[in-house]
């Protein structure tokens, strides 16, 4: 029954597995190892060895799965703050190239220029038809005045509304509505690449925070113990096979015995 150390490793695997047999409850998940041995105490250290043991390799396991993680939320959060740099430093670009801090504000601001010149624009209009309406004389001094502030008004109305058409004053020949559209984008790309940095952030937090909990993965909810009633191997039932097999041998051997004395005979 005993296993000898200058055994092969396939002879050794066999007897393992006949002294060491688990097995697996796939409705509740536990895992029960009965172990066999020559004496109880022999039984009960091998079986808290396999224990310690199993719980390191799991240990160990998860150990690895976490550094895994977290060395990759360390490279995600460096592209995510390599990737917001890089936006970050197109935006400065774009507004040093195109003369523009803030293309959103200038382009709020022409509009409300442009919203203040029509609303004097109407006034000065509506003062020239009462003129003309009361029956003042067309070619008068007043008259000519009003319509020339209205001709020049109606002529920076144009100016302003313009800005957003056409090219703005920049070095490029870029109107001010596709700076904003193109702003607008890199604002976008931006906003994006912040919310990537923030989740990376937060994955390598929880990642370091697990790595540096200690956790036991494996909870033994029955300790090992001493067996008190040997079962095995069944002294009684391998005294009687062994009974059974000398007593066939013997028998083998008279009846050959017999059947020589006769051919002989």
């Amino acid at each position: 029954f005993r296993m000898t150390a200058e055994a092969p490793v396939e002879r050794q695997l066999r007897f393992w597995q006949r002294m060491v047999v688990p097995y697996l409850d796939t409705t509740n998940g536990i895992v029960t190892v009965q172990v066999w041995a020559f004496d109880p105490a022999e039984a009960r250290a091998l079986a808290e060895q396999l224990r310690l043991l199993s719980e390191r390799l799991v240990n160990e396991m998860s150990r690895r799965a976490q550094e895994d993680a977290l060395r990759h939320a360390r490279q995600e959060t460096l592209a995510a703050e390599t990737l917001l740099r890089d936006i970050r430093l197109r935006i400065a670009q774009f507004r040093n190239t195109n003369s523009l801090l803030f293309p959103q504000l200038s382009a709020t601001i022409v509009a409300q220029v442009e919203t203040r010149l029509r609303e004097t624009l109407a006034d000065l209009r509506a003062q020239l038809t009462t003129q003309l309406a009361q029956g003042t004389n067309p070619t008068s001094l007043q008259i000519r005045v009003l319509q020339g502030r209205v001709s020049s008004l109606e002529e920076e109305v144009t100016r302003v509304r313009g800005e957003l058409s056409r090219p703005a004053s920049t070095a490029q020949d870029t109107t001010l509505a596709t700076l904003l559209t193109d702003y607008a984008a890199l604002e976008v790309e931006e906003r994006m690449a912040q919310q990537r940095l923030e989740r990376a952030q937060t994955m390598l937090t929880q990642s370091s925070a697990d790595l540096a909990r200690q956790g036991v993965y494996l909870n033994a909810f029955v300790q090992p113990a001493v067996a008190q009633l040997s079962t095995w191997p069944l002294r009684w039932s391998i005294m009687l096979q062994v009974l059974a097999l000398a007593a066939g041998a013997w028998l083998l051997g008279l009846f050959l015995l017999r059947a020589i004395r006769e051919h002989l005979g």
